[in-house]
C-alpha cells in the first residue's frame, strides 16, 4: 500500500479550515442575544439570556479552537513531511555518491576509476562472500 502525501494539499486543507473557522466565528449569535432581554422586558426568557450567551460562546469558541488546532496540525504535518522528505532525499543523494561498484567500475569519484569516498560498497551478487569481503576490505585500505 502506498501513501501519497502532498504538502500542498495539507496546506489547502489548513486554509479551508481557517475559512470555515471564520464563518463559524461570524455565525455565533451570542452578540445578538441581549436583544431578547431588552425586547421582552420582564419576560421569563430574559433571565435565561446570560446562560444562553455563555453556552453559545463556549460551544462556538470550542469549535473555533478545534479548527485552529486542526489547521495548525495540517500546516505542521506539511512542514514535517517536507523536512523529512528533504532529509531522505539528501541522504539518498549522499548514498548515491558513495556507491562503489557498478559492474567493475568505480563510481564514487569524479572520474571512472577514482574514488574520494571509501563508503559502503555494493557487493557483486554473483561473487562469493569471501570475494566480496576481500573487495570491501581492500577499499577500506585504499584500493579502488
Amino acid at each position: 500500500m502506498t501513501i501519497d502525501v502532498r504538502p500542498r494539499d495539507l496546506r489547502r486543507a489548513a486554509a479551508a479550515m481557517e475559512a470555515a473557522n471564520e464563518q463559524v466565528e461570524n455565525a455565533n449569535p451570542s452578540d445578538r442575544m441581549a436583544e431578547i432581554s431588552s425586547g421582552l422586558p420582564g419576560g421569563a426568557s430574559a433571565s435565561q439570556v446570560a446562560p444562553l450567551i455563555s453556552a453559545l460562546d463556549a460551544r462556538f469558541g470550542d469549535w473555533c479552537d478545534g479548527a485552529t488546532q486542526q489547521s495548525d496540525g495540517y500546516r505542521g504535518a506539511a512542514r514535517d513531511y517536507e523536512a523529512t522528505d528533504h532529509d531522505a532525499g539528501s541522504e539518498g543523494r549522499r548514498q548515491q555518491t558513495t556507491v562503489s561498484v557498478v559492474g567493475d567500475h568505480w563510481t564514487g569519484g569524479p572520474t571512472p576509476g577514482s574514488g574520494f569516498n571509501r563508503g559502503p560498497a555494493i557487493v557483486r551478487p554473483g561473487d562469493t562472500v569471501r570475494g566480496n569481503l576481500a573487495r570491501i576490505a581492500g577499499r577500506m585500505d585504499g584500493d579502488h
